[in-house]
């Protein structure tokens, strides 16, 4: 794990030619509990951005009805992260087995486009 304490610190990652950074899911008091879940949206080949926002708002959708707030962030490539905030309450096992209830759901209730793929992330392949 690398922290960034100041400013100048990017700019030394920059000169290691860093190309980007991938924000961590809980910080660093409680490195243990996690504050966050990202689903990662993957496009596969000659997906439009169009059909990439609806995987998004799809992926929304079981998470709002379980009350969970989401917000939208871009992965720095083609994709998107659908995050979740979370309370502080569970561990990494916990946390990232919902994650993975989740994917499966939506994979196995809209095959044409997501597929389950386990990961650091608990990714969503949007076919």
């Amino acid at each position: 794990m690398l922290e960034v304490a100041r400013p100048d610190g990017l700019l030394s990652a920059a000169r290691m030619n860093v190309i980007e950074f991938h924000t961590g899911n809980a910080k660093k008091d409680r490195i243990d509990r996690p504050d966050r879940m990202a689903f990662d949206l993957d496009p596969g080949e000659g997906v439009p951005w169009e059909q990439m926002r609806e995987s998004a708002q799809l992926v929304r959708v079981p998470l709002k009805e379980l009350g969970l707030p989401t917000f939208l962030k871009t992965s720095g490539g083609k994709g998107a992260h659908v995050v979740v905030l979370i309370k502080r309450l569970h561990d990494w096992d916990t946390v990232n087995g919902f994650a993975q209830a989740v994917v499966e759901h939506l994979a196995r209730m809209i095959p044409r486009r997501f597929v389950p793929k386990s990961g650091p992330c608990n990714r969503v392949g949007s076919n």
